[in-house]
């Protein structure tokens, strides 16, 4: 029954194939990103039962790739139309309509929360002058134009949401993907991927331990920290924070779509085996758990190789799925996480300002932990379901349909016992209507 309101209210994707299992690692990803901002470092939780304890704030720092998740995952679900052109002799897809797609897709749910911020939050979480005045007003027009992370002052987003800066990153990956794309067809991946590891690994060791020619000193200059030095340490998390730095995520994502889509076309693929698939998905959790437990006690090692290391352990497990380990999917396809997959970007958007509420709650700092922990998740954790929910609903679906034209659900699948014919994709045919047999039997001249 579940299932069921489940697929009344979800919107089909827009690519060729429906790939329910996908919202189950939307679902994980945005969980992890909420654990990340709510969990404080100091946490440890202790199991009186057996009497030892886990520190469990030390290892929450993997939340924040659930960001790289969603990168991956939008690599590789945009990038399957221009792939499935390429191996079908079509034509790519049209730039109008993509482009109109992706902002249909992104903006409402972001402009929604942002209007809310300026009547809602202001003065309770934002000082007035932050807003309402001249630079106030400019850091706006930057936010609605999603060039948040292109200025010091505005990265941070109010202090209220501050994952915002990854909406300019996949605003700039949308744009760049058209024409980027061509260096990741048939076999191209294979030098292009290994080309864009080099230049982030590149960029993000300049950025944090080098000047990047006088890069890092302009920067800080625009930083507002207490000394030079905090500046300096800002500006370099900042620069660490850009497109270049995060391209190997969603360039994973396009790697994976290729061969996806090279799987499924005629002939034996060895690498696309249900056995192959569970290898994929397995060697991929050896490294993030290496990562998570072995790394987290070498920062050096961490900060260098940490975010391409962890790009490809994601793309291995969402590969393991991909390709059709069976038990992978099915456990992604759980009704309950693909419906926190379906919400997942609106809560994303709204969670930490949400969080940022309940912690104004009388009495909330002076709890120790780990009570205030659970009081803040009991109380933000429903709040966030909600408030996704509701956006899903009434801002997000509404405005992916229209940009979708409406288009109806899919039909029904047909009584056990009959046979419907279907077309090569696997998609299943209506029968013909009485008029269509009419005109059928009648003689040609």
């Amino acid at each position: 029954m579940l299932a069921n309101v489940f697929e009344r209210f979800r919107v089909r994707s827009s690519s060729q194939q429906d790939l329910p299992f996908i919202d189950g690692f939307r679902g994980i990803a945005v969980a992890m990103v909420v654990v990340l901002h709510m969990t404080p470092t100091s946490l440890v939780i202790h199991w009186p039962l057996v009497g030892g304890s886990f520190a469990f704030g030390k290892y929450t720092f993997m939340g924040g790739n659930g960001v790289t998740l969603f990168f991956v995952l939008s690599g590789f679900l945009l990038s399957q139309a221009w792939f499935n052109a390429d191996a079908a002799g079509r034509p790519y897809p049209d730039l109008r309509r993509y482009f109109y797609r992706r902002f249909m897709r992104i903006a409402p749910a972001y402009y929604g929360f942002l209007i809310f911020m300026v009547i809602f939050l202001v003065p309770s979480l934002i000082a007035p002058e932050a807003i309402y005045s001249l630079e106030g007003i400019k850091d706006l027009v930057l936010h609605f134009s999603f060039m948040q992370l292109f200025t010091p002052a505005t990265y941070h987003s109010f202090n209220v949401a501050p994952q915002f800066w990854t909406l300019t990153n996949e605003a700039c990956f949308y744009i760049l993907l058209p024409f980027g794309i061509y260096a990741f067809l048939r076999n191209r991946w294979l030098v292009s991927l290994p080309l864009v590891f080099l230049f982030a690994y590149i960029w993000k060791d300049t950025a944090l331990h080098h000047g990047m020619f006088g890069l890092v000193d302009l920067t800080s200059r625009h930083m507002h920290g207490a000394t030079p030095a905090v500046s300096e340490v800002e500006a370099r998390l900042f620069l660490a924070l850009q497109l270049p730095a995060t391209m190997p995520a969603f360039c994973c994502g396009v790697a994976l779509s290729n061969v996806y889509v090279h799987s499924k076309q005629p002939g034996s693929h060895w690498y696309a085996h249900p056995a192959a698939a569970a290898g994929y998905f397995l060697t991929g959790l050896a490294i993030l758990t290496l990562v998570t437990f072995d790394w987290q006690s070498k920062p050096a090692t961490l900060t260098r190789w940490g975010d391409l290391v962890v790009a490809s352990g994601l793309v291995l497990v969402v590969a393991g799925a991909v390709l059709g380990a069976p038990a992978v999917r099915g456990l992604l396809s759980f009704a309950p996480l693909r419906w926190l997959g379906t919400i997942s970007y609106s809560v994303y958007i709204w969670h930490f300002a949400l969080l940022l509420i309940v912690l104004h709650y009388p009495g909330v700092l002076a709890k120790q932990q780990p009570d205030q922990f659970l009081y803040i998740a009991w109380h933000a954790v429903p709040m966030m379901l909600v408030v996704g929910t509701l956006s899903y609903l009434l801002v997000e679906r509404p405005f992916l349909l229209i940009s979708r034209g409406n288009r109806p659900p899919p039909p029904v699948p047909p009584a056990q016992g009959r046979d419907v014919p279907g077309t090569e994709d696997g998609t299943q045919q209506r029968p013909p209507s009485r008029a269509q047999r009419r005109r059928s039997l009648q003689p040609t001249s």
